[in-house]
């Protein structure tokens, strides 16, 4: 960029609207004026830099920077590997003083250069092969007037109008508040990403596998890399933290005009890269964010992508989207290796009080991290709606109030003990975040992947995995809801035996009653003369707690005198079809048409992977679905 460019005197730009000059204006003193003052809205900022395509540029505003250099309002643009312009409209400089007049003048004189020339200017330079741009002498021209070589004249206003075109869109991001910024947060949170990394393609259980070295490095499938969460070691303020996964999608930047691109550059230089990258506090393990960024080559240090770049933003979710299609078709979510498990096995060989760390595999704990955190911010998020239809319909109950109409009906609801389909009175669950708002459940690439780590626990009767493995993966009945519907047995009627355990009869009618100890993860036929007392089906009562489950697999808990609702709770996506509570009203065991047995314990929180009110915590849970060899315990 020159110095002291030559050039002739012009008035300065007047004031005006923060909007860029229209796309077909040539370069001016008023449209570069225009242009600074939509990319530089802030006078705290005094640079704003980007790209797009194969041009890169750097709009300055006139200032002296902290090392002394002086700065005037200019455009620097670069067309890679073909020409740089400098557009610069340089005001007269003014001095506080005389001697500060003076000093400049002989400051000049010393160094034997000519005082800053005043006025609009345009300058040129090719790129010549073999050659540093730095020593190509800068030469005039002029957009307007078409005057200079006529490739320049010609790729700078194609440059130009590309940055005003960018600035357009970038000023209407700002007004509207960013919302393509907001929607690649929303639909891209660190939980999702982190899904994606930790798909098998690039996580297999074993290292030293073709597919990958292990966590923490980067691996690569066509043009997607990705960077698994690695743990960063126990800490005292952080016994279990992970170093956050990342993924960076490379693209064509000039996918039809590569006979365009300049003698002697390389593929590399022709590929422009995103990376998105979740950034978690080691101090502070519930606090996470996304760091995106971007580089115009691979080569090409990257720095942060700015909330204006909208087509850029356009494009990461596209690429985004079509990396996750391309990894899931690439590989089984499901297909571990065959000994992925063995660790399994070795879990005995540790105390009972090891950590998960020195038990589960890296691998395993890392996508637990994943996993738990998604469920708790879903929960919190299906919470969130909940709250906001009860506040709604009190709201529009009391508004019924002042206009002296009867109250709305269904002030408290009523849960139907039917577990047939029909549709119960209680009132509808809270509406699912439209896709628009929120992303897809990033659980979703890897629940067939933990569904067979439960499956093959429960195959080893492994009652220490179980636990660490309960405690490690909350169940999500959203991501098997189809697998309950259509293979689910019915379970219920439910209820204590004396020894402890638990029985269900599953089945339906005609059903076969079963002996369950969770201790032991023993499951067997329990003798008809030993089933529990008479069945209280989809309900259950005790010292004034009256436990209702509905047709929606949702947990109602009133008053038993006065019908006061007191709390809800959802156990899955089926019918209710059995309750039983214990004699002390402190454990609730639930069963459902869709094959799943649940044991609900009080605790002195809510659940915080649960989209309930109730202070109940899920202390097991038991699957039977068809073609299952058994049990699956949870």
């Amino acid at each position: 960029m020159p110095a002291t460019p030559p050039t002739a005197a012009n008035p300065a730009p007047p004031a005006g609207p923060a909007l860029p000059p229209s796309a077909d204006a040539a370069p001016t003193p008023q449209a570069l004026g225009q242009l600074l003052r939509a990319a530089l809205p802030d006078k705290h900022r005094q640079t704003a830099q980007g790209w797009f395509g194969d041009t890169d540029f750097l709009l300055t505003r006139a200032h002296v920077d902290d090392d002394g250099d002086t700065y005037h309002d200019g455009l620097f643009l670069t067309v890679w590997g073909h020409w740089d312009f400098w557009i610069a409209d340089a005001r007269r400089p003014t001095h506080a003083s005389l001697l500060q007049a003076a000093a400049a003048r002989a400051r000049h004189w010393l160094r034997r250069e000519s005082p800053p020339p005043v006025g609009f200017t345009q300058l040129c330079r090719p790129h010549r092969p073999g050659i540093d741009a730095n020593a190509v002498p800068w030469q005039p021209f002029d957009v307007a007037t078409q005057a200079g070589p006529p490739e320049a004249v010609a790729a700078c206003l194609l440059a130009w109008q590309g940055l005003l075109d960018y600035w357009r869109k970038g000023v209407a991001q700002r007004r509207a508040h960013y919302p393509l910024r907001e929607r690649l947060l929303a639909c891209w949170p660190p939980e999702r990403i982190e899904a994606l990394a930790l798909l098998p393609a690039f996580s297999p259980a074993e290292p030293g596998t073709p597919l990958a070295p292990g966590l923490g490095g980067w691996q690569t499938l066509a043009a997607v890399s990705t960077r698994a969460p690695a743990p960063c070691g126990p800490g005292r303020n952080a016994p279990s933290s992970f170093a956050g996964a990342a993924v960076r999608l490379a693209w064509p930047r000039m996918p039809h005009t590569a006979a365009a691109a300049p003698e002697g550059s390389e593929e590399d230089d022709t590929l422009a890269t995103y990376q998105i990258e979740v950034q978690r506090d080691p101090l502070r393990p519930g606090e996470t964010g996304l760091e995106v960024s971007y580089a115009q080559r691979l080569g090409d240090t990257r720095e942060p992508l700015p909330p204006e770049a909208a087509d850029h933003t356009e494009r990461l979710l596209r690429l985004l989207d079509a990396a996750q299609a391309q990894l899931t078709a690439h590989c089984d979510p499901a297909g571990d290796a065959p000994d992925a498990f063995g660790w399994i096995d070795a879990i005995a060989e540790h105390p009972p009080h090891a950590p998960d760390e020195a038990v589960i595999p890296p691998l395993w704990m890392a996508l637990s991290h994943t996993w738990q955190s998604a469920s708790r911010t879903h929960a919190a998020r299906q919470r969130r709606g909940a709250d906001a239809t009860a506040n709604a319909n009190a709201h529009a109950n009391a508004h019924t109030h002042e206009a002296g109409n009867a109250p709305a009906a269904t002030a408290s609801p009523s849960p139907s003990p039917s577990p047939s389909p029909s549709p119960s009175p209680s009132p509808s669950p809270s509406p699912s975040p439209s896709p628009s708002s929120h992303s897809p459940d990033p659980r979703a690439l890897h629940a067939a992947r933990v569904l067979r780590l439960a499956r093959e626990i429960s195959r080893r009767h492994h009652a220490a995995a179980a636990e660490r493995f309960h405690r490690r993966f909350a169940f999500v009945p959203g991501l098997q809801a189809d697998r309950a519907r259509t293979n689910g047995l019915r379970v219920g009627p439910v209820g204590w035996l004396p020894d402890g355990s638990v029985a269900a009869c599953v089945g339906g009618e005609g059903g076969r009653w079963l002996r369950l100890d969770r201790s032991r993860l023993s499951c067997v036929p329990l003798p008809a003369d030993e089933a529990p007392g008479p069945a209280n089906g989809p309900a259950a009562r005790v010292e004034g707690l009256l436990v209702e489950g509905d047709a929606q697999g949702v947990l109602w808990g009133r008053d038993a005198a006065a019908g006061r609702v007191l709390w809800r709770h959802p156990v899955g996506t089926t019918p209710v079809t059995g309750v039983a509570l214990s004699p002390d009203g402190r454990s609730v065991l639930v069963g459902t048409a869709g094959g799943e047995l649940v044991m609900l314990r009080k605790a002195g929180g809510g659940d915080p992977f649960g989209t309930g009110d109730s202070r109940y915590v899920e202390g097991w849970r038991g699957v039977f679905w068809e073609g299952e060899e058994g049990v699956i315990w949870w």
